[in-house]
């Protein structure tokens, strides 16, 4: 009787003991959170804008160079539009992978039409020091009655740590 609990004892310590090396391990290596914290994506450079029957386009990077800021005023006709070029570079410590688009606009016209070229949410990592350059497009997709319309927004990349070669 006196081995049988002797053996119960010492196989409890065993397993708790297992447990117990388990979790260190999962807490030393983050395996459950991501390390954000030097992931640095930011916007580097806004090009020359092209633009055909619009006046007074406007982009600029704002000041913790997070987002771009673009104004498109007077889209005079189907088919006006503006094409932004921006180049981001990540000088973060990681490689960091596209997660989402955020655009924040002040109004919700459904008349213009902002699509991306040159970026996405893909499987493919943004390099520490790498840069990328995409276009932003800014449409009026319908024809107006007498007038002109403009749109004012923000664009955010929201960026996580690449772990694809963890």
């Amino acid at each position: 009787m006196k081995k049988q609990r002797l053996v119960v004892i010492i196989l409890l310590l065993i397993i708790i003991l297992i447990a117990v090396a388990y979790y260190i391990f999962r807490i030393s290596n983050n395996t459950d959170v991501a390390d954000t914290g030097n992931v640095n994506v930011i916007f580097e450079k806004i090009g020359n804008i092209e633009k055909h029957n619009c006046e007074n386009t406007e982009a600029f990077i704002s000041q913790n160079k997070k987002g771009v800021v673009i104004t498109v005023k007077n889209l005079g006709s189907k088919g006006a539009y503006a094409i932004i070029p921006v180049k981001v570079k990540n000088e973060g410590e990681f490689s960091a992978k596209l997660y989402s688009i955020v655009e924040e606009r002040s109004d919700k016209n459904t008349q213009i039409k902002v699509s991306y070229d040159g970026i996405g949410v893909t499987d493919r990592p943004l390099l520490p020091g790498e840069t990328t350059s995409f276009i932003v497009k800014v449409e009026l997709t319908e024809d107006l009655l007498d007038e002109t319309i403009g749109a004012a927004f923000q664009i955010k990349l929201n960026y996580v740590q690449d772990r694809s070669d963890w």
